[in-house]
């Protein structure tokens, strides 16, 4: 699994009919087997700037056990892995 964090410009992810822009100081996780198209845009006078990590899948599952689900807002909770 990828995560990014946008520094500066927008990242555009496109899966069939679903579009999500991640815009400056947003972060996201992206499946890295997800069939998807990726655009990096820059901004207003600015280039695209962002950070790319990889996790193993056993880290992000330990990962997502310790964390309490309440806190997490709910339009994000229904991604998270069952505790």
């Amino acid at each position: 699994m990828y995560s990014l964090y946008v520094y500066s410009g927008e990242f555009i992810v496109e899966e069939g009919k679903k579009k999500s822009i991640i815009r400056k100081g947003e972060s996201v996780f992206i499946k890295k087997d997800n069939r998807v198209v990726m655009t990096k845009q820059p901004g207003k006078d600015e280039k695209f700037m962002g950070i790319f990590m990889i996790f193993k899948r056993q880290y992000l599952r330990e990962l997502f056990q310790r964390i309490d689900k309440k806190s997490i807002p709910d339009e994000r909770r229904k991604n998270c892995p069952a505790s």
